[in-house]
């Protein structure tokens, strides 16, 4: 049977037990006061609650000394000590760490044991810490070689910038301070972006109360951009607003025309002399 399916590899009380027949051959020994074996086990004891667990949780091997009358555990003086994992975890987190030929980072004791890199890194600095002997030095410059976890920060990334956005109105409302909320899907890569501001011009659209009137107004936002991701805008915080009329989307067709090919005339004068001629 694998060491890892041990009952103390895997319950909190069975860990205590184990710890406790390892240090303790001749009975609990009392960190505060150091005497031996006069101590009783308080039993059905909980931690304070919290957010996590509002019930508490039970504090396993929790002894009162009857001389000096302090509790203590057996964790008190030892690596286990002022750490919220579980004894079992560190149970584990020392069998990989002694049985592996090559070691194990924190990153892998982080995978195995489901805690945080952080964690990991605690528990394997401390495990290393007590496999140390007088003829160590520090962990470092001389100590050797030493196998840490790669943890590549990530880019930053872009938050925000002064720029314009243009796009079609899709949606209006206000926030709860009054202020306008238009949303606007953008020009280049359709994305829906929201407008937020006590700007006149978003004022305007949002007094634009029939949606068929609103719905497809080209807008040009000018203000700061905020980005989420390189690729993403979250939302923009205005400060002008330009706004284009329908018949200001298409160019008018005299525009078109050249007025050489014409004759001068515009594009009904013309039409209706190519139909005369006709």
């Amino acid at each position: 049977m694998s060491a890892l399916s041990a009952t103390y590899m895997h319950d909190e009380a069975a860990a205590f037990a184990h710890v406790e027949a390892m240090l303790w051959a001749n009975g609990p020994v009392c960190p505060h006061c150091g005497v031996v074996g006069n101590a009783y086990e308080l039993n059905g004891v909980r931690s304070k609650p919290s957010k996590k667990n509002p019930e508490g949780v039970d504090r396993h091997g929790l002894k009162k000394c009857k001389d000096c009358g302090k509790q203590f555990t057996v964790r008190v003086n030892t690596i286990f000590e002022s750490s919220h994992v579980k004894l079992h975890l560190w149970l584990q987190a020392i069998y990989l760490m002694t049985s592996s030929k090559k070691g194990i980072s924190s990153h892998q004791l982080h995978r195995t044991l489901g805690v945080t890199v952080k964690t990991a890194w605690f528990m394997s600095h401390r495990i290393r810490e007590a496999m140390r002997n007088d003829n160590t030095v520090d962990f470092g410059s001389g100590g050797g070689t030493v196998e840490v976890a790669a943890i590549k920060k990530p880019e930053m990334r872009p938050y925000r910038e002064l720029g314009s956005v243009e796009g079609l109105v899709k949606t209006v409302g206000r926030d709860g301070y009054g202020r306008p909320i238009v949303t606007i899907t953008t020009r280049l890569d359709g994305q829906d972006v929201k407008c937020i501001a006590s700007d006149a011009g978003l004022d305007k659209i949002a007094n634009l109360a029939v949606s068929k009137v609103i719905r497809g107004l080209r807008v040009r936002i000018h203000g700061v951009l905020f980005y989420k991701t390189p690729a993403f805008l979250g939302h923009i915080e205005v400060d002008r607003t330009e706004l284009f009329l329908a018949e200001d989307e298409l160019p008018n067709i005299d525009e078109l025309i050249d007025k050489e090919f014409t004759g001068g005339l515009s594009s009904v004068e013309f039409i209706k002399q190519v139909r005369a001629d006709v």
